[in-house]
């Protein structure tokens, strides 16, 4: 049948089928998702969904979505993993809707296939915590940030608004200010650029644009601060402080009762690189050749939408190189969905084929060294119980192995993605799968332990 020829087709199958079979009997091992449960957990049993009598400065509605979750499928690994599954899938669907509108069905296709079979978005969907739910706001801010560059209607405007205030009360301060920046720095280069704007046309008529924008914004965010405020007072703002500027100077993590503040600046950018190289797989091989193309704009008509996700790739990238704060992969999630769309425009134009040495030869170069992890592993001795994981870990390294070596040949002979899609999803299948067998009876580490039997019991 025609249907199962179709790459769309086996995207939506692959998706069903892991977060919607697999997952939900493969057990929590992330820390941080114990955290969150807790706090949903004492929301439906005290009604109180501010949980008002601990300070604390992660925002509550990351927590409201669990709650209602785990209230409809009810104490088990479904009801976990349930509104997180559905936030990964808006933001897939945003993705694919915003390619479809300014692009074309090709690349709407290909850039929602890149952003779904990156390793660090798979993983972070798979564990339910607050990153994918704040790039779902994110994302929808960027998208009406742009809408409103393009065609200077208040709506989309006042839409953003209205996003950045969920995004605040799902993350902080990150998913709220990242669109108006964004927007900024698309202004301030868009002559440079010959981009023209609507908006640049009648700067003075922003102004009370900008007023009703922020008052809404507030509005939204003080369902949560006034509360908050009202019972704990300057400490409160305090901490929130901490937890939205300070943070961003060197780490600070705070959990429960519990906080540790590191011994100085992390100040290391290069690490930057390196994750998000691991972080994107089996897709950074296409990192330089899509950043490098979107840059001379010449394959794609000058377009001022590709402009824009240069502009917000290059902010974030930016922004967390310079943060003294811990580096690491789930961090860069911002980045993924303009490298996304950034990809899916270069393969849906064939462009990839420009780079005929690059993007081989950098599959075949991290396909060999994943080779030689999968050599090696066996053979490492482990001092903390690591070694469980290597039933899960081993299979799922060789199908990922296999997908990027054979992608070297692929991309060599006609420059198109699919055998990479489908040997990564069929990889993942096998992660799960594997996740799913082996680590129920796994006996995790005490911190683990102990918070999965009081919670989920």
């Amino acid at each position: 049948m025609t249907i199962f020829k179709r790459l769309d087709f086996w995207l939506g199958a692959g998706f069903i089928l892991v977060f919607g079979f697999i997952l939900p009997f493969v057990p929590i091992v992330d820390g941080d998702t114990f955290y969150y449960l807790g706090k949903a957990r004492r929301i439906l049993e005290t009604g109180d969904l501010f949980n008002s009598n601990i300070l604390t400065t992660k925002p509550v509605l990351g927590m409201w979505a669990m709650a209602l979750s785990l209230k409809i499928r009810g104490w088990n690994l479904g009801g976990v993993y349930l509104w997180h599954t559905l936030c990964g899938a808006g933001v897939v669907g945003l993705l694919y809707a915003f390619a479809k509108k300014h692009f074309d069905p090709k690349t709407a296709l290909y850039s929602a296939a890149v952003l779904l079979t990156a390793l660090m978005f798979f993983y972070q969907v798979s564990s339910p915590m607050l990153d994918i739910p704040m790039l779902f706001f994110l994302l929808l801010g960027q998208i009406l940030a742009l809408e409103y560059l393009l065609t200077d209607k208040p709506g989309y405007l006042y839409g953003l608004g209205a996003a950045a205030g969920l995004g605040f009360l799902t993350k902080g301060l990150l998913p709220a200010a990242l669109p108006f920046l964004t927007g900024g720095l698309y202004l301030l280069l868009a002559k440079w650029g010959r981009h023209n704007s609507p908006v640049l046309t009648r700067p003075a008529g922003q102004i009370p644009r900008l007023i009703l924008t922020g008052l809404l914004f507030i509005t939204i965010c003080s369902s949560w601060l006034i509360p908050q405020w009202q019972i704990h007072g300057p400490e409160f703002g305090q901490a929130l402080y901490r937890e939205n500027i300070e943070r961003f100077f060197h780490p600070i993590d705070e959990t429960g009762g519990y906080r540790e503040v590191s011994s100085g600046t992390q100040f290391d950018p290069q690490l930057n690189l390196l994750y998000l190289w691991l972080g994107f797989l089996p897709w950074s091989p296409l990192i330089i050749p899509a950043v490098h193309a979107a840059g001379k704009n010449n394959y794609f008509q000058k377009k001022p939408e590709i402009f824009f996700l240069l502009c917000w790739f290059g902010l974030v990238l930016l922004l967390t190189s310079l943060s003294g704060h811990y580096k690491g992969p789930r961090y860069l999630l911002p980045l993924f969905p303009p490298l996304s769309m950034l990809c899916g425009v270069l393969l849906a134009r064939g462009k990839a084929l420009a780079y005929p040495r690059l993007i081989p030869w950098s599959f075949r170069i991290t396909g060999l060294v994943l080779l030689f992890l999968l050599g090696a592993l066996p053979f490492i001795r482990y001092t903390h119980g690591e070694a469980v994981y290597l039933p899960v870990v081993l299979p799922f390294l060789f199908c990922f192995t296999v997908c990027l070596l054979g992608s070297c040949r692929s991309f060599r002979q006609n420059g198109r993605p699919d055998f990479t899609i489908y040997t990564v999803l069929v990889s993942y299948v096998v992660l799960f799968t594997c996740a799913a067998v082996f680590l129920p009876g796994v006996q995790f580490p005490e911190k683990y332990v102990n918070p999965q039997q009081r919670i989920l019991r």
